[in-house]
């Protein structure tokens, strides 16, 4: 009986049956495809160990590498409850902290000066905090809403900010927020503001729902007609029950308090610390009140040269540097109040925020971005670059990225160019294709020049010559067991070293909601493979050197740099599908097998074990059969496993810790035996 060797193809395939799989793998685990040659092997993936030795606390599901002017290596970690930068081996966190009060109106203006004093028992602010007002407030003959600095704190008790325009009467303690007024069966409402301003066209927010005869307001609103200096009107998405007047949120203020916790001087005293900044002869003392830390389902992380800028989905935005001094990371004040996520704009270096607010209400097909090199400033102006675009299609926007010659922007149902084109428009925006909307926010890489990305049944390229889809050998692995209540969890992960992209995604088969098995592209070779492994944020080599996952446990991990998991065997293993004989007319009869692997990496001791273990069976409907599991090393020249069947496949799967492995061209001794 003649040897034969064992030749498979690239890629592992769930879609076909284990009978048309002959020559294909169709399960596999944390293994990879290597060319050598004209040859492509089959290979041990590489392992990881902790790259931070304890938790974060919570799931991670962002990281950000980048290093500042300094030399210095930091990576940010979005989770959760936290975020967190590590910077040798040490983790500060600096999660934003806010606070929201309800409080009884309590302003004071003077005529002719933009200085609005606030007076607020349930806060104590410092200087360095900034505000929302969420209600719109009356005083003075001007209207407060929205982001304020707080310039002078006064007490603990009384702040001051400074308003757009100045006051034109003087109050003393005083203010309104805006009332409401139905009429029964109908859709109009009145909205009695001092002093409003609006005009017919404009749009009113109702940031805090207020219910009112039958009817609850909360959004953005079209002024429908001005009656008065005092009133305008409004319409409603449903007709009032009844006749009723109410206040927005009960008569009382909103704001919501932006804290940034202050930096402390070593040697406080005079002479230390920025003039001002503290009484005298104590430095700068910490912000009187600290807040609530945030908690996130998801970030935005980039960074701006030695900046890091953050954002937390559906939140603000917020910035933090190393040499700042300041423990957390401070509100950009001026910045959109709500945004679903932020990427930096390249090369006129924008921030761009998508799915953002205007008025401080989301608007979840909004783009806005800050004038170029200034991402604090958002003024938009004949003085700015600061601007904004509404995509007019789909029904949100899930995520955006800077690829290699203009920003991408996915909506749910298409993908959309963001190009640069110098003022007054400052960007153009052109539809790149249908039908190839983003499954979620981190489903998005640039790899070189080409962007991958998942979609809802489909994934895709893009690399100069239009969006092309990727045929998909494991489509049924991850689309038929996606768990798509929590599809916004998955992340891409590329490997440009090995020329991969994964995705990592939580299955309906595992039922926790979690993150719990990827797919992988191997773009070099066009094949995929397919596993279990949780990875819930992903980086490619960076300044921090190789890929970084991590978990929703909080731990980071570096790849590919050990052959284990982490001090624990990996469990890697990979089957094929059944081998015939004349089309299995023919019984198969096989009793030896050599083993070729490569025991270990170039230099290194080929220390590696493996199990290798013959399923068989006679038809495909059969139950399966299997000899095995043989072991070999290094060492093993040969194994008996004498078999008889029709359709014959193979497990190979590695044991142990330490080793690693790539097959070559395992043979074995066959003959056809008869019919049966």
């Amino acid at each position: 009986m003649p040897l034969q060797t064992i030749t498979l193809d690239a890629g592992v395939n769930v879609e076909a049956t284990a009978t048309q799989n002959a020559a294909t793998i169709q399960q596999s685990q944390l293994i990879r495809f290597k060319a050598a040659g004209k040859m492509i092997l089959v290979e041990k993936l590489g392992g990881w160990l902790k790259y931070y030795a304890t938790s974060i606390g919570s799931a991670i599901r962002e990281l950000h590498a980048w290093q500042d002017t300094s030399s210095g290596r930091h990576l940010a970690v979005g989770a959760e409850q936290s975020l967190s930068v590590i910077t040798q081996n040490a983790a500060q966190n600096i999660t934003p902290r806010t606070f929201v009060s309800n409080a009884a109106v309590d302003f004071s203006t003077t005529s002719g000066s933009t200085t609005v004093t606030i007076v607020d028992p349930n806060f104590v602010t410092s200087n360095l905090d900034s505000i929302f007002i969420t209600t719109p407030v009356s005083v003075g003959g001007i209207v407060l809403q929205g982001a304020y600095q707080i310039d002078l704190t006064l007490s603990s008790t009384s702040y001051q900010i400074t308003a757009a325009t100045a006051a034109t009467a003087t109050v003393a303690n005083g203010g309104a927020v805006p009332s409401f007024t139905t009429t029964a069966n109908s859709a109009t409402v009145t909205v009695n503001l001092a002093d409003h301003g609006e005009i017919v066209g404009t749009t009113f927010p109702v940031l805090v729902p207020t219910t009112v005869g039958g009817i609850t307001l909360s959004g953005s609103y079209l002024v429908r007609s001005v009656v008065d200096a005092n009133n305008f009107t409004i319409n409603a998405s449903s007709l009032a029950t009844s006749g009723a007047t109410a206040s927005m949120n009960g008569g009382q203020v909103n704001i919501i308090y932006y804290v940034t916790l202050s930096p402390t001087y070593p040697l406080a005293g005079y002479g230390i610390g920025p003039y001002g900044a503290g009484a005298y002869g104590l430095g700068v003392a910490p912000s009187p009140s600290s807040g609530t830390p945030i908690t996130a389902t998801n970030w935005s992380l980039d960074n701006w040269g030695n900046i890091l800028l953050a954002c937390p989905a559906n939140g603000a935005i917020y910035s933090w540097s190393a040499d700042s001094g300041f423990p957390v990371a401070s509100k950009v004040v001026n910045a959109p109040r709500v945004n679903g996520g932020i990427f930096v704009s390249e090369p006129s270096q924008i921030l761009v925020a998508w799915a953002s607010s205007i008025d401080g209400v989301q608007d979840p097909l909004q783009i806005n971005w800050s004038d170029s090199g200034d991402f604090t400033n958002w003024t938009v102006s004949a003085l700015t670059q600061a601007g904004g675009y509404r995509i007019p299609t789909g029904s949100k926007i899930v995520g955006g990225l800077q690829g290699p010659q203009f920003g991408f922007i996915w909506t749910d149902v298409d993908v959309w160019a963001m190009q640069y084109i110098q003022p007054p428009l400052v960007f153009g925006f052109n539809k790149l294709a249908e039908e190839c909307g983003l499954i979620s926010r981190h489903s998005a890489c640039v790899i070189n020049s080409t962007v991958y990305w998942m979609g809802n049944n489909q994934f895709f390229q893009y690399a100069g010559a239009g969006v092309q889809p990727i045929v998909c050998s494991v489509w049924d692995f991850v689309f038929q067991d996606l768990d798509t209540d929590n599809a916004d969890k998955i992340h891409v992960a590329s490997n440009n070293g090995f020329g991969e992209v994964a995705w990592y995604f939580p299955s309906k088969s595992g039922g926790t909601g979690e993150v719990d098995s990827y797919i992988k592209f191997n773009f070099l070779l066009n094949c995929w493979d397919c596993g279990r492994l949780q990875r819930t944020a992903w980086i490619d080599q960076s300044v921090l050197g190789q890929p970084i996952g991590a978990t929703s446990d909080g731990f980071i991990y570096q790849h590919e740099v050990a052959n284990d998991a982490d001090g624990a065997p990996m469990g890697e293993y990979f089957e094929t599908g059944y081998a015939q004989i004349s089309q299995g007319e023919e019984l198969t009869f096989i009793d030896w097998m050599i083993p070729d692997f490569t025991y270990g990496k170039y230099n290194a001791a080929p220390n590696a074990a493996l199990n290798v273990t013959l399923k068989f069976t006679d038809y495909p409907g059969s139950s399966e059969k299997s000899k095995g599991p043989y072991q070999v090393i290094s060492t093993t020249n040969f194994r008996n496993p004498r078999i008889r069947a029709r359709e014959v496949g193979m497990r190979i799967e590695g044991t142990g810790l330490g080793g690693w492995w790539r097959m070559g061209g395992l043979r074995y001794r066959g003959a056809p035996d008869g019919k049966r």
